[in-house]
């Protein structure tokens, strides 16, 4: 009775419980957390118990924050131009950004990147990524900053060979930081988040998409484990049946690859995904197999709501 009542107040309020936000705007809820203890940007209300209760208003709060974040506005400074916009409704959210903007921030990046890549400067380049990070998320980051670089380079080189150098040098340098930044997210993941198994191919543009995406897994509380490209699904039957994994994802399987996982998935009852750097090109998916969204965030809340459907898991969600 009690828990029909607190359904028809929240109908009648139109509050929302912190896990149907997250679906609904696809930012995690590690990151609303984060938004509102950090920022202020979110005030949601409070269940007698503590949980978190979000308002329409709440949610539209959410979109406009993401639209800044696109347009290379800092999480920071979203605050102010929000501000901003509520006492001067004359002027719209677009100009609020124009004027505090200024220079795309993207374009400032990417030249402090190539200007560090060009001398070969680990620390510089280091100190670029760490504040663009910083300033706004790694999913962010990746899809303006990273991946763009690295397939500008890599055109670079095919065309110039004397700048093979370059690509080579960002390369490593690409794989050794997202490398170290998965080390550490897995270090402070919860022990008892879902396990997932995540695997790319030789591709380096892949091999960058796999560590990317095992370091959005991990923040977001997933305990993630990476296996090197020669790892076929014919070698996994024994890893599954000897360690229990919820999840294992392939990024960008081809034909033979995606044939063996469709094998794999009578096999084990393992929840078996793909996620591909350019959907648009992936091949037919065996119907055992399921797609994962190209951003990481969105992958990584389908992924969650996928595997709580699935098995009740004892880590609260909705708190």
């Amino acid at each position: 009775m009690v828990k029909l009542i607190k359904q028809a107040t929240m109908q009648a309020e139109a509050l929302f419980p912190i896990g149907t936000v997250s679906e609904q705007t696809g930012v995690h809820s590690v990151t609303l957390r984060a938004w509102e203890r950090r920022y202020g940007l979110l005030r949601p209300s409070r269940t007698p118990k503590g949980h978190r209760l979000y308002s329409q208003q709440d949610i539209h709060r959410v979109k406009q924050v993401l639209r800044l974040l696109e347009q290379g506005i800092p999480v920071s400074r979203a605050q102010e131009i929000l501000r901003k916009h509520a006492t001067d409704e004359q002027t719209d959210l677009a100009e609020q950004v124009r004027l505090v903007a200024g220079e795309d921030p993207w374009k400032q990046y990417t030249s402090l990147c190539r200007r560090s890549i060009y001398k070969l400067d680990a620390k510089a380049l280091e100190k670029v990524i760490d504040e663009a990070i910083a300033s706004y998320s790694l999913e962010i980051v990746a899809h303006k900053l990273l991946l763009p670089l690295c397939t500008d380079l890599y055109g670079q080189c095919c065309l110039l060979t004397s700048t093979r150098a370059d690509h080579a040098f960002w390369y490593q340098f690409l794989s050794a930081k997202l490398g170290a930044y998965y080390l550490n997210t897995h270090m402070q993941s919860r022990t008892n988040g879902f396990r997932v198994i995540v695997i790319g191919v030789t591709c380096q543009m892949v091999y960058l998409q796999t560590l990317m995406l095992a370091c959005t897994l991990g923040m977001q509380g997933f305990q993630v484990s990476l296996l090197g490209a020669d790892c076929r699904p014919e070698h996994l039957p024994l890893v599954l049946e000897r360690s229990h994994f919820d999840a294992l994802i392939y990024c960008n399987p081809d034909t033979t690859v995606l044939a063996g996982l469709e094998v794999l998935s009578r096999m084990t009852k393992t929840e078996l995904l793909v996620h591909y750097l350019e959907p648009d090109k992936q091949p037919a998916l065996p119907e055992t197999l399921k797609l994962l969204p190209l951003a990481f965030n969105e992958a990584s809340l389908q992924l969650e709501s996928l595997l709580l459907a699935r098995t009740p898991h004892p880590q609260d969600h909705h708190e």
